[in-house]
């Protein structure tokens, strides 16, 4: 049985690496060989801002080539050549076991996926983003942000990391339903506690009062029986940076804005879009997504039990046998390669989603036309790669092009003229 684990694990997560290293290539390859504006687009994003986006597409995905060859490599070099099964006998020659050999090597192993990444990310700042005005950091201020999000990552994982021994330990043959709820549990408990206490610091949102911004947020929400948590700036007006809008929370969300999108559109676009976001809350698309997230979770934790007791699995990739932390660590890069396969029916959900609050914000704001002015600027202020290859478009978006969302707004808007009536 060993001998025909190792090929068949190592042949399934190879296809799903080459499949998604195909897609940014041939996404690179139609972006690199394409010139001036799409025929959808013709009239709607000015030749030269679409070139802009061009080059900032052919920029953004060698960057996302090099990396995803690059993470696939130190995959492979952390689990297929022995890297992890080393540090698994470095550990139990140290003495540890238990929850501390645990958490420490599952911790350890995560610290070097960070440590790997950082240069790439730093690239990505520096040279494809800085370019095109999104913002230039200095490597102090790069390390300073990357500490801050490690220290609140392991302020949160390394507990939950505890909790998870514990469960698969002592839950029985259970653990993985046991553990499924405290994990529903704790995501409950933060779309509660997160927008408040953590999120609007880390992010340093304000309050927006005064002026016809917010009492025409207000009218909105109290058209939409919308209760919300308030509206609130996320960063600067002058700052350097993508122009965005979310909500945060299930129960009662926030709506953040961010302080780019303030400075770049008119009242009436900022409202379509704000409009947009109550859409998706008034539509459950939160709760859908937290659904759709919990369930994921839950097919893992699954994989996780069936593996967990199964020796020839991990006699495959060299460790001495079964043990929970090398079974979460197979679990996740078998995990990684299934969700390959499911990412195209999430991104269309998604891309539904975005459709549906695109109608919900024309019936409630109706004004079809602020609305598709704004996707339209925010299109070409963030750099939308105006010439995405199809199969990749499938495969990863979760927003549908502009002329998609554009024509889809031309619909929505006449059905609302027509109930109008």
């Amino acid at each position: 049985m060993v001998p025909l684990v190792r090929p068949l694990f190592i042949g399934a997560v190879l296809i799903a690496q080459a499949i998604e290293i195909g897609l940014i290539a041939l996404n690179l390859r139609q972006a690199s060989g394409a010139r001036g504006v799409p025929p959808a687009l013709k009239g709607l994003v000015p030749r030269r801002a679409a070139e802009r986006a061009r080059r900032h597409a052919v920029a953004s995905n060698r960057h996302a080539l090099v990396r995803a060859v690059f993470d696939a490599a130190a995959g492979w070099w952390l689990l297929v050549f022995g890297a992890l099964p080393w540090l698994d006998r470095r550990l139990t020659s140290a003495g540890l076991d238990g929850p501390h050999h645990f958490v420490t090597f599952l911790s350890l192993t995560a610290l070097a996926l960070v440590l790997l990444d950082l240069p790439f990310a730093f690239w990505r700042s520096r040279s494809v983003d800085a370019p095109f005005g999104f913002g230039r950091l200095s490597l102090l201020d790069f390390l300073a942000r990357r500490t801050r999000s490690l220290a609140v990552t392991s302020l949160l994982g390394l507990p939950l990391l505890y909790v998870t021994w514990a469960f698969m330990r002592h839950g029985g043959e259970r653990w993985w339903l046991w553990l499924f709820a405290a994990i529903v549990l704790l995501q409950l408990v933060l779309q509660w506690i997160w927008p408040a206490l953590v999120a609007s610091r880390l992010a340093r949102a304000r309050p927006i009062s005064g002026g016809p911004l917010p009492e025409r947020l207000e009218a909105l929400a109290n058209a939409a029986g919308f209760r919300t948590g308030g509206v609130y700036v996320v960063g600067g007006a002058g700052r350097a940076g993508q122009a965005n809008a979310c909500l945060v929370g299930l129960f009662r969300p926030r709506v953040l804005l961010d302080g780019t999108l303030l400075a770049r559109l008119p009242l009436e676009e900022v409202a379509a879009v704000a409009a947009h976001e109550i859409g998706h809350y008034r539509l459950r698309h939160q709760a859908q997504r937290l659904a759709l997230s919990l369930l994921g979770t839950l097919a893992g934790l699954a994989l996780l039990a069936a593996i967990l007791p199964w020796a020839p699995l991990y006699l495959a990739f060299g460790f001495e046998g079964p043990s929970l932390h090398a079974a979460v660590v197979l679990a996740s890069m078998g995990g990684s390669a299934l969700g390959t396969w499911t990412r195209p029916l999430t991104a269309a959900l998604s891309r539904r989603q975005e459709l549906a609050a695109d109608a919900y914000a024309v019936r409630l704001s109706g004004r079809v036309e602020a609305l598709a002015s704004a996707l339209e600027r925010l299109s070409t202020d963030n750099l939308a790669n105006p010439w995405p290859h199809p199969w990749y478009a499938t495969w990863r978006f979760t927003h549908p092009p502009l002329a998609e969302r554009l024509v889809a707004l031309v619909r929505a808007g006449s059905s609302a003229a027509v109930r109008a009536r």
